[in-house]
């Protein structure tokens, strides 16, 4: 899908109700792509109790990229 697209699709499963996919872009992103791909996976899933990523053939630097990103885009400020 396109960058930063979000696809809540239903699995059928009482255990897993539904899957979220998120689009990284035609083309393989860099650094900051992968951070801003995490990002959408944080803002997306804040009220998730549980998260799985799959980053099929990622190396090291992506993981840590999307890693970052979900940290990101998952934190809120509270004063109290």
């Amino acid at each position: 899908g396109k960058r930063s697209e979000t696809l809540r699709v239903a699995t059928g499963s009482n255990a897993i109700p539904y899957a979220l996919v998120v689009g990284a872009g035609d083309t393989k992103p860099n650094a900051g792509g992968w951070k801003q791909f995490g990002a959408t996976v944080g803002r997306a899933a804040q009220k998730v109790e549980d998260l799985v990523i799959y980053l099929a053939g990622a190396d090291e630097e992506v993981v840590e990229s999307v890693a970052t990103g979900v940290l990101l885009g998952a934190y809120r400020y509270s004063a109290y």
